[in-house]
C-alpha cells in the first residue's frame, strides 16, 4: 500500500528517502550543518540563519524583497525574492513561512 503525503512527509522529516516529494509544499530539514530542502537542493545552516533574518526583515517592514544586485545567498543558489507574506522563492523551490518559522525553532532563532 502506498503511503500518503502526510506519512511521506512525516518520513522525510524524520530523515528518511521517500523518494521526490512533489506533491507538498517545499520542507526543510537539518542533516548535520547544511539544511536540505524537500526537492533536494542542500546549503549551509549559516545560511538558512541570515535567509530566516531577510524573511523577519520583510515581515516587519511590509516591503518584499527582489535580488538586485545585492545577493543573499543560500549555498550555490540564491534567493530571489521574498513575499510580504514570508513566502521564500528561490529557484524552483517557493517555501512558505510556516516552514520558514518552523526550522528557525529548530535552529533556535
Amino acid at each position: 500500500m502506498a503511503l500518503s503525503r502526510e506519512e511521506r512527509a512525516a518520513k522525510w522529516r524524520a530523515g528518511e528517502y521517500v523518494s521526490y516529494l512533489s506533491d507538498v509544499p517545499t520542507m526543510l530539514r537539518i542533516k548535520g550543518d547544511t539544511i536540505e530542502t524537500s526537492m533536494g537542493a542542500e546549503f549551509p545552516v549559516a545560511h538558512a540563519k541570515h535567509g530566516v533574518a531577510a524573511v523577519r526583515a520583510v515581515l516587519a517592514s511590509g516591503t518584499p524583497y527582489q535580488s538586485n544586485g545585492h545577493t543573499i545567498h543560500l549555498g550555490v543558489y540564491t534567493l530571489d525574492k521574498i513575499d510580504t507574506d514570508g513566502t521564500v522563492h528561490a529557484g524552483c523551490h517557493h517555501v512558505p513561512l510556516s516552514e520558514v518559522e518552523r526550522i528557525a525553532a529548530e535552529l533556535g532563532l
